[in-house]
């Protein structure tokens, strides 16, 4: 058959086009298509040819298919001759002569575990021939472990111990306990009180540059907290020494309920300041420096208030207290030491009386309860129990700076003595009703607060200097 040419006539002229090669494959003037020509076929499709070694049988075949022949050429390539060995005639996952049993399969390299028996050596997930696991059936439970033989817990005689290991394990808990008191302690010491002074430190500046230190509510407000701060500082440098010391404190009370308790007030104190100067000086936005306390409160308190109850008081042979008539005296700082510790006694005295009261016709003896019934009936009278370990930690706190009041220099004893005003006025409606002071002396508390404060004004940047922290920058009002 010829092929079939069109003709076409441009300007008179005609042109021949020659077939196209995918129309026609039998001219032999022609080239065919390479799909119409017979052309060496694709080694996929024609078997003359060294086909692939997954479709063809010729070609030497792939590991995973057939085991008679080499493996793979990519194995045997001249430049992967190191990696495996050409004397290997099949691959090593199908041939038995090179492959080891897996232990799981072959009972012959099985190490037997002290729960299966010997005789039974294959697992019992893996044949259906085998009793089932010793666990359980009850004739193979496995024996108890090394390990566990020379437990106490296993047999009726408990182990002797000689003196010299029990007095090691008694100072290594002794020391364990001394230095994780400290550690918490120096956290204690770097947590929050930077950011209260640094705070602090930016309200008195800005009260200054703006002349609004002058004004008694700017003096009463950032005044008190210079020395609240003071006073919490001076005692934090007792408790230091006492915990890198290892001593404990009097009245049988534990150094590190004090300890943290007196963090926990600093803490809450911290808090009421830093939100109270942020409303203060009203500039540098929403932002403000949180501190945080790492514990729970409520549990060294509830700790605290448990042993103040179970100790004795010293007072309560006494009889009930009597009102201090003391004169002009009532100011100075002896006398305000023994208010202190009477109002701590009155509360510690009254929270044994709440708790103690019969109830429907029984009575709660706080000696005979169990830990868990003071805890709930402390729960119960919360507020007062909370009262009564602030006035014994606050009562603390001002016996300790007594001792070394006459080292201070000025202006810290008007410091102390500002503190002190300062937590009689917050307790004053109680202490007047239970008869510790009189009326006249809780009227004049205010207006000494007050002279105190507009005294200790002008030298309010050097005291906050003192606390050697370096200003963070604040911006101030247009």
């Amino acid at each position: 058959m010829e092929p079939i040419i069109k003709n076409k006539t441009i300007n008179n002229i005609k042109i021949h086009y020659p077939p196209s090669p995918r129309l026609s494959s039998g001219n032999p003037q022609l080239p065919a298509s390479p799909k119409l020509m017979p052309h060496p076929v694709s080694p996929r499709l024609n078997s003359q040819f060294p086909a692939s070694p997954r479709l063809g049988s010729q070609f030497p075949a792939s590991p995973r298919l057939g085991s008679q022949f080499p493996s793979s050429p990519r194995v045997h390539h001249p430049q992967h001759q190191l990696l495996l060995h050409h004397q290997n005639p099949a691959s090593p996952r199908l041939s038995s002569q090179h492959v080891q049993p897996s232990p799981r399969l072959n009972s012959q390299h099985i190490i037997h575990s002290p729960r299966l028996t010997s005789q039974f050596p294959v697992s019992p997930r893996l044949s259906s021939q085998h009793p089932p696991s010793p666990k359980l059936h009850p004739q193979f439970l496995s024996p108890p472990k090394p390990h566990l033989q020379h437990s106490p817990l296993l047999k009726s005689q408990p182990i002797q111990q000689s003196k010299s290991s029990s007095n090691l394990q008694i100072q290594s808990e002794e020391l364990a306990n001394q230095i994780a008191t400290a550690v918490k302690y120096q956290e204690f010491q770097e947590d929050f009180p930077n950011s209260l002074k640094r705070t602090l430190w930016n309200s008195v500046q800005f009260a200054h540059r703006h002349k609004l230190i002058e004004r008694s509510a700017y003096q009463e407000r950032l005044i008190i907290p210079l020395a609240k701060t003071a006073v919490f500082d001076i005692y934090n440098q007792y408790l230091a020494s006492r915990v890198y010391d290892g001593a404990q404190f009097e009245r049988s009370v534990d150094l590190k309920l004090l300890a943290f308790n007196h963090k926990c007030l600093y803490y809450k104190y911290a808090l009421d300041v830093i939100l109270d100067c942020k409303e203060l000086i009203s500039v540098g936005g929403n932002k403000f420096e949180c501190p945080h306390l790492m514990g729970d409160p409520a549990f060294g308190m509830m700790e605290l208030t448990k042993a103040l109850l179970k100790q004795p008081l010293p007072l309560e042979s006494e009889g009930p207290p009597q009102p201090m008539i003391i004169g002009n005296k009532f100011f100075e700082i002896d006398n305000l030491n023994w208010l202190f510790y009477r109002r701590s006694y009155l509360k510690i005295r009254n929270l044994k009386k709440l708790i103690e009261a019969p109830r429907g016709g029984k009575v709660f003896s706080i000696a005979e309860a169990s830990d868990q019934a003071l805890t709930e009936m402390i729960h119960r009278v919360g507020m007062w129990a909370t009262g009564a370990a602030t006035a014994f930690i606050e009562w603390n706190v001002f016996s300790k700076l007594l001792e070394r009041y006459n080292q201070f220099v000025y202006p810290i004893p008007r410091l102390i003595f500002l503190d002190a005003m300062v937590k009689i006025h917050s307790d004053l409606g109680w202490m007047i009703s239970n008869r510790l002071i009189q009326d006249q002396f809780g009227v004049s508390i205010p207006f000494m607060i007050s002279d105190i404060c507009q005294m200790l004004a002008p030298v309010s940047i050097a005291i906050i200097k003192t606390y050697n922290i370096k200003p963070t920058s604040i911006q101030q009002q247009p």
